[in-house]
């Protein structure tokens, strides 16, 4: 599967403060500095073969999560640690590829990565029909 990229505009990015702050004080989200953009950081990332590591920086590019929120990259993050046998990740691109966010919707891929996550035994079967539920979901909004 070929990754869909686009190049971030250098407007996102701001080295120099931090968006308003939170309620508590804190930094809401910090910028991402120029030489930390999803396209170098899933340079180096897709080359690994640490699936909990790729897992867990897709999961902080889908909730902006120090870095630039990026569904395009988080999807490729759960791609790369489903193709190295990580079970969640599995999960969390089937989840993607079924609504078509950060890549094109794709039922008959999203249905194989599931049945892949469900013959591993390591998830829960309430995660598994969820996401078949939402398969047939969105199959029907298709038609």
């Amino acid at each position: 599967m070929k990754p869909i990229r686009k190049q971030a505009s250098a407007e996102h990015f701001d080295n120099n403060k931090a968006d308003d702050e939170s309620a508590d004080g804190r930094d809401a989200v910090l910028r991402v500095p120029a030489l930390l953009q999803p396209d170098v950081v899933l340079a180096s990332l897709l080359r690994s073969k640490d699936a909990e590591l790729v897992f867990q920086v897709g999961l902080r590019f889908s909730e902006g999560d120090e870095v630039m929120q990026d569904e395009e990259a988080a999807f490729e993050c759960y791609a790369h640690a489903a193709a190295l046998g990580h079970d969640q990740a599995r999960l969390m691109a089937a989840a993607c590829l079924i609504g078509g966010v950060g890549c094109r919707a794709d039922l008959a891929a999203a249905a194989e990565l599931v049945d892949a996550a469900e013959a591993s035994g390591t998830v829960t079967a309430k995660a598994i029909e969820t996401l078949r539920a939402y398969a047939r979901d969105s199959q029907r909004d298709a038609e």
